[in-house]
């Protein structure tokens, strides 16, 4: 397990859940994103072939009351040399969306969340207002994730 990331406000609490990159053997690098249950001591895994993931970041629903409820989202560079961004359902792990950028992205890339910046969007900017930034050159676009809630 590497990159792991859990609900940011539970941050300095103690915490059920975790979110990680994993890997589905055979295999020299992360290939699955893993939601571990601490409690239970049971793991759920997103895995598509030849898929590679980048660190999974939660993403509280409004208003949430269970720890894991809201979204899982990480940057995923597939095995045709694209990229996009997945979301998964917290609580079920199970896929909601994913949105493709019209570019590759490179392995091992990091992220994070700015809720200040997504407070601010209008569902008709969905596709053009950049709130993920990394060190490197490229931006990330948003898709609200509000008007799924």
């Amino acid at each position: 397990m590497d990159m792991c990331s859990i609900n940011p406000a539970y941050l300095g609490k103690k915490y059920r859940y975790a979110y990680a990159c994993g890997a589905q053997r055979p295999c020299n690098f992360p290939n699955t994103i893993t939601k571990i249950d601490l409690e239970q001591k049971k793991a759920k895994n997103w895995y598509e072939e030849g898929s590679v993931p980048s660190e999974p970041f939660f993403v509280a629903r409004p208003g949430a009351k269970k720890e894991d409820d809201g979204v899982v989202i990480s940057m995923v560079s597939d095995k045709n040399g694209e990229g996009y961004a997945l979301m998964l359902d917290a609580s079920t792990f199970q896929e909601i969306a994913r949105a493709k950028f019209p570019y590759g992205l490179p392995y091992g890339l990091h992220g994070c969340w700015d809720i200040s910046s997504s407070s601010e969007i209008e569902p008709e900017e969905i596709e053009t207002v950049p709130i993920l930034s990394s060190s490197s050159p490229m931006q990330f676009f948003f898709v609200d994730l509000s008007v799924m809630f």
